[in-house]
């Protein structure tokens, strides 16, 4: 299954924030979205980096009350692993297995189209999983 697979079927409602947005910004935008982390764009899409729910707590735990006046470019993860929409999800998978992490942006030239979650994923692969069990119970029945 390629990414774009599972895209058909996602929200294509893009949340994201500007690095020099504060955390306390990012922490109310994942609280009304219930979502786990943010692409940091600049105004054309482009990513910069992402904050996650994990980069925060981080943050909590390193300065405390602070937190909540801190520049997102202060504390966002910059090496951020992407996919494109071709790219298969099997191996998007492997890699947030690999580097532990649960949120990948997907960007087409550049720019963020999506995101795609460990959780899209997992029901994805789950859908599919069901549909190739349906196959094979109508085949059998067929020869049987």
């Amino acid at each position: 299954m390629q990414i774009e697979d599972l895209l058909l079927g996602k929200d294509k409602k893009l949340i994201t924030i500007a690095p020099d947005a504060l955390v306390s910004d990012a922490i109310t935008m994942l609280v009304d979205n219930n979502i786990g982390a943010l692409p940091v764009c600049e105004a054309d899409l482009r990513m910069v980096g992402i904050i996650s729910e994990r980069d925060i707590v981080r943050l909590i735990n390193d300065r405390g009350n602070e937190v909540k006046t801190v520049a997102i470019a202060e504390v966002m993860t910059k090496d951020v692993f992407t996919c494109t929409a071709e790219d298969d999800l099997n191996d998007a998978m492997e890699t947030m297995k690999a580097k532990r992490i649960r949120h990948v942006p997907v960007v087409e030239g550049g720019r963020l189209i999506n995101m795609v979650s460990s959780r899209d994923a997992m029901f994805a692969m789950l859908d599919e999983s069901v549909e190739h069990r349906r196959t094979l119970a109508t085949a059998y029945e067929l020869v049987r």
